[in-house]
């Protein structure tokens, strides 16, 4: 029980990290952000599931505004 608690105190125990997930999607981060970003979706499915939505948001946008 105390490993699963451990577990869930460290889902977002970074919550700057889903701030910076639209700039994360976009290559728009530092090098250093992109390596704190996927150091805390390694142990946050939450913040996993929040980077899939914004990574859903920039495909809708991309495909919206494709030119013809």
């Amino acid at each position: 029980m105390k490993k699963e608690q451990e577990s869930e105190q460290l889902c977002c125990a970074d919550p700057e990290v889903g701030d910076l997930f639209i700039f994360y999607v976009s290559g728009k981060v530092t090098p250093a952000e992109r390596r704190r970003i996927e150091k805390h979706l390694k142990v946050c499915p939450e913040c996993r599931e929040e980077l899939r939505f914004f990574q859903e948001l920039k495909k809708a946008e991309k495909e919206l505004f494709v030119e013809t």
